[in-house]
């Protein structure tokens, strides 16, 4: 199902609490070394960047990257010592990528202590998919993403005062200047037996911005206040994509049907992955025939042809586009008009776009299959025995069957009927899929039952 806004935030949190509340005095929390260097700034008048005496201040170390368009960044941080003399190890890994206005960001926390965490949030144009798993489906849907739901990594590195510089250097192709700063850098002492850090940092000589990021804290040789002796290491690289590069969906995402046409006069409409629908005064007639005639014009093949008269709902049919398979379902809406639903199915896509190099392991196994006891559906329709890639969307429930669409068929027949729903009409739109309308007590339901890329899917409407 899709996250809710507040567990995003949750995961969130968790994330940059990696990175505020487990750094060392001498290096200074987060918050802390900000407000610090932007007091020295503010009094020495100088700009983030600009050198200040005998060094380079940089106070802002997301500065410049407002005017780059197409990169991709990441940033690792791995945490390791005792607090309160127990063992203790945190690796927090962010990914962001941006190519011409497309989005995809990362972040996974593993943590000794059992305070994991994973999102993720891809956008293309008006589309929007989230992830709270790397062995969950993704869940799309149409507009923005939340405030703090898409991370900047570089606003998270610590300020520096002063850096001292090294000389050019090339990093990544980019022509930079290398700098190197110590634990003064954060504006802290070293007092109290804390461990020493020290880094380096590389910025482009073209724009400024950030390139190479390091640093590294040593265990400090007492507890601190907090009985924490940690060690840190810190790495953040920035890249330019390569010419034409974009954003791309990973291994069975079902995208936002956005290029999908729509009637004319389409109300309360909802799109969510592999799936638009809406509401139409049209007849059946005419949202029948616009669709045997809009798809095949996009390259959507159907064995069905127009219709000649108003026929009986529902109204089914299936088009296919390379290994591409869609559904239309046209039903009655209310009130008296129709409604009308797309079910779009995934192509099998061969590699994993994620952003950076290290892409969870988890997303090569094989889906798990489905607790019944989590059903989002009703009791009385059941979810087919083992059962994969659960996608919960406005109005229909979507999963894969392990069994051929012909068996699964027969088990929804005779399941439905046990569980006291009357059978309204059955469509064998062709030899894989089949289009079940059942009704119960005023409620109406449609099953369908089809096959994509070898796999069997079930779409329930209207439970």
């Amino acid at each position: 199902m899709r996250p809710s806004g507040a567990g995003v935030r949750a995961m969130i949190l968790a994330a940059l609490l990696v990175m505020m509340s487990c750094t060392p005095p001498q290096v200074g929390s987060q918050s802390a070394a900000r407000t610090q260097t932007t007091a020295t700034s503010a009094t020495t008048g100088q700009q983030p960047g600009m050198p200040a005496g005998q060094g380079l201040v940089l106070d802002d170390l997301a500065a410049g990257l407002a005017q780059q368009n197409n990169y991709r960044v990441m940033f690792q941080q791995d945490i390791s010592g005792e607090i309160d003399s127990k063992p203790f190890e945190r690796h927090t890994h962010l990914a962001l990528s941006r190519a011409s206005g497309q989005v995809d960001f990362v972040q996974e926390v593993n943590s000794s202590d059992g305070s994991n965490a994973y999102a993720r949030v891809i956008v293309l144009g008006q589309a929007l998919y989230r992830w709270q798993s790397p062995m969950q489906p993704c869940q799309g849907t149409t507009g923005e993403p939340e405030v703090g739901e898409i991370l900047e990594p570089a606003e998270y590195l610590l300020p520096i005062k002063p850096a001292s510089k090294v000389g050019p250097e090339t990093v990544n192709g980019i022509p930079t200047q290398h700098y190197r700063f110590d634990q003064s850098a954060g504006g802290t002492s070293s007092a109290g037996g804390a461990g020493s850090a020290s880094g380096d940092v590389w910025l482009a000589e073209t724009g400024g911005h950030v390139v190479k990021y390091t640093l590294v804290v040593a265990a400090p040789t007492i507890p601190d206040q907090a009985g924490q002796k940690l060690a840190q290491n810190w790495v953040y690289e920035w890249q330019p994509l390569e010419q034409g590069e974009a954003v791309a969906l990973p291994a069975g995402c079902i995208e936002v049907p956005l290029g999908l046409p729509i009637l004319s006069d389409a109300q309360t409409v909802a799109y969510s992955s592999g799936m638009v629908s809406y509401t139409s005064a049209f007849t059946a007639l005419e949202a029948a025939n616009f669709y045997l005639q809009k798809l095949p014009e996009l390259g959507w093949a159907s064995a069905q042809t127009a219709l000649a008269a108003e026929p009986r709902l529902p109204v089914a049919a299936t088009f296919t586009l390379s290994n591409r398979h869609l559904s239309l379902s046209v039903e009655p809406g209310d009130p008296g008009g129709l409604a009308v639903t797309l079910f779009l199915t995934a192509a099998e896509v061969q590699a994993d776009a994620s952003p950076g190099s290290q892409p969870p392991a988890a997303t090569a196994q094989p889906e798990p299959t489905i607790d019944p006891t989590s059903s989002p559906l009703p009791a009385d329709i059941p979810l087919y025995p083992g059962a994969t890639g659960l996608l919960n969307m406005p109005g229909s429930v979507m999963f894969n069957a392990p069994d051929a669409p012909d068996v699964v068929a027969k088990y929804y027949r005779d399941q439905m009927a046990a569980n006291g729903w009357a059978p309204e009409n059955e469509t064998a739109v062709d030899s894989l899929t089949t289009i079940q309308t059942w009704k119960n007590a005023g409620r109406s339901v449609i099953v369908t039952i089809g096959a994509s890329d070898g796999k069997t899917y079930v779409v329930v409407t209207g439970p």
